[in-house]
């Protein structure tokens, strides 16, 4: 099957699981298009909900960045989700859309839930950021949800718990050698077609053999792209609600993606790619839209060649160098030689 490797003995095993039937696209989750706000975002609808609370919290306290953090994400981020579909039944085609209905419909359900702080709060915030509209400046235009493409959201009446097991993640496995082979196939076809501006788009995932198995260490790459399961479409976030996990059925190594707390319904499932990439173009276009307190502004990470470095730095640097040079010299008749 693909997405798996075998297990030769039990005791090889990692956590082994009973099968367990998965959630079904269109019943239990449903593919819809997804919006988020990337991280500036953030930052300025956290200094406003800071500043109407000025004379209620201490805004230096670590409790309240989290706290309002939680209602960016919970409340604004969730709401807007209906907010961007209601506008596109309404006929709105643009990428990026006013994230301003997505706090009034977070009002609206605060209110018909009976929390009037909640209410009062997103009903204050939707005023301030209609004022900082109005006036302009650099902030003006921040006010924007963004389309994310297609995601994966909960239908599930009472959503789904902690620690629930969504479906496994499947594709066509490649050895390490093929899958570099495959990607600078791939690399060098997107310079002919000049296609290295758009923003990177992959399905892959990493199968590592679990530690302390009798066979070694062994990798193997997992294109989820064309033959797959619904798992494979979920979105970044660098806060996610949904993990993989390695676990084995029916002495299958399998890779399942679970739920890491509980998610509400109409809330999107999402994981961290954990993505890195040595070229910096690359990550400057993948703009994280997760709009989490833990935003890391790119949904892919780039490492450039001092991040590999560390330990030469470390333990070898140039003084250390010359070192090892000037004792592999001694005693040595070629180095005793002046060539004219």
């Amino acid at each position: 099957a693909a997405g798996t490797m075998p297990a030769l003995h039990p005791l090889e095993l990692p956590v082994t699981v009973e099968r367990a039937p998965p959630k079904v696209l269109g019943v239990d989750c449903v593919k819809e298009e997804a919006f988020g706000i990337d991280g500036y975002t953030h930052q300025i609808l956290l200094k406003l909900l800071i500043a109407l609370r000025a004379d209620k919290v201490d805004h230096d306290a670590e409790w309240s960045y989290h706290w309002h953090s939680g209602v960016i994400e919970d409340q604004v981020v969730f709401h807007a989700q209906t907010a961007g579909r209601r506008l596109r039944d309404a006929g709105e085609e643009a990428v990026a859309l006013p994230l301003l209905p997505g706090v009034e419909l977070a009002r609206e359900a605060a209110e018909a839930r009976g929390d009037a702080d909640s209410a009062a709060l997103m009903r204050e915030l939707g005023e301030r950021m209609k004022a900082q509209e109005a006036k302009g400046g650099e902030d003006a235009d921040s006010f924007l949800m963004h389309s994310k493409g297609h995601g994966i959201v909960c239908n599930k009446e009472g959503g789904f718990q902690k620690d629930e097991f969504i479906e496994q993640y499947l594709g066509e496995m490649y050895t390490p050698w093929r899958w570099f082979e495959r990607q600078d196939a791939i690399r060098a076809s997107q310079r002919d077609l000049s296609a290295e501006k758009e923003s990177p788009e992959f399905y892959n995932i990493t199968l590592e053999r679990p530690a302390g198995d009798t066979r070694g260490f062994d990798i193997i790459y997992v294109e989820a792209m064309y033959r797959t399961a619904f798992v494979s479409r979920l979105s970044h976030s660098c806060l996610p609600n949904c993990e993989t996990r390695i676990k084995a059925v029916d002495g299958i190594y399998t890779i399942h993606t679970v739920t890491t707390r509980s998610i509400a319904r109409g809330e999107e499932l999402t994981f961290n790619y954990n993505c890195v990439t040595d070229i910096e173009a690359e990550a400057e276009r993948a703009v994280c839209l997760c709009g989490s307190r833990a935003c890391q502004g790119s949904y892919v990470i780039w490492k450039g060649s001092s991040t590999f470095k560390q330990v030469l730095d470390r333990v070898h640097t140039m003084p250390q160098r010359h070192a090892l040079l000037w004792r592999a010299c001694q005693g040595n008749d070629v180095c005793d030689t002046v060539s004219p």
